[in-house]
């Protein structure tokens, strides 16, 4: 998987970037030659147009990989990326004719399987847990919600499966997923030698 970045040093930026890609390639199946490669778009700014990484990238695969790139997903690219798209089109050569836009639920359903979508790509982030470390998860805090994270719990609630189920606004009360204030969390989760300084009463 690839994200655009723009770190401050470009040719450590290609290090890295050729270091993860052999690291990929090497843990192909047996007879597995092809790369999929997936640029998450979502929150893409001007200040992530590195262009000349992006068509480093491509000359990667063109020069020392030739045939191994599959495909490319754009996902979720917002309009500002449209025009930066169409600039670099005419340097990625013919790789460019593997390109697709899509959505992330077409990466959900189209290109993973439930137990080998990434982390990030996960409708809910309760997954994780749900399908890795069934039983691990012991209690979950919403700590001083406010009014209006209420409907975006009801609205969740549907996709995060049987922890939904577990839910509780009672005071005291043993369910994992519990609403509760700072206090709460201050009196009865940890000591003052333990607390998070975020959550200290002297900040």
């Amino acid at each position: 998987m690839f994200f655009i970045l723009q770190l401050l040093d470009p040719i450590e930026d290609e290090k890295l970037c050729v270091f993860l890609l052999e690291k990929a390639l090497s843990k192909l199946p047996a007879g597995q030659h092809k790369i999929l490669g997936i640029f998450d778009l979502r929150g893409f700014g001007s200040q992530n147009a590195d262009l000349k990484f992006l068509t480093f990238l491509f000359d990667v695969f063109y020069y020392y990989y030739p045939s191994r790139l599959d495909e490319v997903l754009f996902v979720d690219a917002p309009f500002i990326f449209q025009p930066i798209w169409q600039f670099t089109k005419p340097v990625v050569k013919s790789y460019a004719s593997l390109v697709k836009f899509c959505s992330v639920e077409t990466v959900r359903k189209e290109y993973f399987t439930e137990e080998t979508i990434p982390s990030n790509f996960r409708s809910d982030k309760f997954d994780v847990f749900y399908y890795y470390y069934p039983s691990r998860l012991d209690e979950v805090l919403f700590v001083d919600a406010p009014f209006i994270f209420q409907p975006i719990w009801q609205f969740t609630k549907p996709v995060v499966k049987s922890y939904a189920s577990l839910v509780s606004s009672i005071p005291n009360d043993t369910k994992p997923v519990k609403f509760c204030s700072v206090e709460t969390v201050r009196k009865e989760y940890f000591t003052e030698e333990t607390i998070p300084s975020n959550f200290r009463s002297d900040k």
